[in-house]
C-alpha cells in the first residue's frame, strides 16, 4: 500500500527513464485499481472518493465556499471574475486545496487572463480539479468525477480547461479522459503552468 500510493503520482516520468521501456505508471494503476476493488486502499483515500461523489469535493468544498473567495479575491483585484461565462475561451477547474488555503491564485488568474485580454471563466457546477478516483483506483469514481467538468466545458461552450498540477488532476482530465468517458472532448486540455 505504501509503495502504490504514497510513492507514485502516476505522472510517469519513471516510465519515460526506465531503459527496459517498463509502464511502471501503468501498473502502479492496475495495481491500485486492484487494492480498491479488494478494499485494501487507504481508507481516507475512500472516504475521499464519498465526500467527491456528494458534494463535487474531496475535502467537501462547495460551491459557496468557492463563490465566497471568488468576492474576495474580486474585490482584492478589482477585476470581475467569470462564473459561468458560456462561450468563454477558457475554463478554470480548481483543487479544493487551491480554493481554501491558496485563494490568491484567482485573483492572479484573473490579473493574467485581464491582461492579456482573454476570455475565461469559472465553472459553478464542476469546479473542482481533483480526481481522488485515479488516487484511489476506481475507474468508476475517476469518469463520475470527470464527466463533472466535461459536462461543465460542454454547457458552457469552451475551447480549452486548464487544469492545475495536482497530482491526478491534469493527467486524469488530459490522458486518461476521453478513454474512461469512451469519447473525444470538443475542447483542449491545457496545464495551469502551461503555454495559453
Amino acid at each position: 500500500s505504501e509503495l502504490l500510493y504514497d510513492s507514485c503520482n502516476l505522472c510517469g516520468r519513471c516510465t519515460l527513464a526506465c531503459p527496459m521501456g517498463i509502464d511502471i505508471a501503468g501498473l502502479v494503476r492496475r495495481a491500485r485499481e486492484g487494492m480498491s476493488a479488494a478494499g485494501f486502499a487507504p481508507t481516507d483515500l475512500y472516504a475521499a472518493a464519498e465526500r467527491a461523489l456528494e458534494s463535487g469535493s474531496p475535502m467537501g468544498v462547495r460551491w459557496p465556499a468557492l463563490k465566497r473567495q471568488i468576492e474576495l479575491q474580486e474585490r482584492e483585484t478589482g477585476l470581475t471574475i467569470p462564473v459561468d461565462a458560456e462561450g468563454a475561451d477558457y475554463l478554470v477547474v480548481l483543487s479544493s486545496m487551491e480554493v481554501i488555503g491558496f485563494s490568491e491564485i484567482i485573483g492572479a488568474l484573473a490579473r493574467i487572463f485581464h491582461q492579456a485580454q482573454v476570455s475565461w471563466t469559472i465553472p459553478s457546477i464542476g469546479f473542482e480539479a481533483t480526481n481522488v478516483g485515479v488516487q484511489l483506483g476506481s475507474r468508476d469514481v475517476a469518469a463520475a468525477l470527470l464527466s463533472r467538468i466535461v459536462d461543465a466545458a460542454e454547457r458552457l461552450k469552451v475551447k480549452y480547461v486548464i487544469s492545475p498540477e495536482c497530482g491526478h488532476a491534469y493527467s486524469a482530465l488530459r490522458w486518461e479522459g476521453p478513454n474512461l468517458l469512451g469519447r473525444p472532448y470538443p475542447f483542449k486540455v491545457v496545464q495551469i503552468g502551461g503555454t495559453m
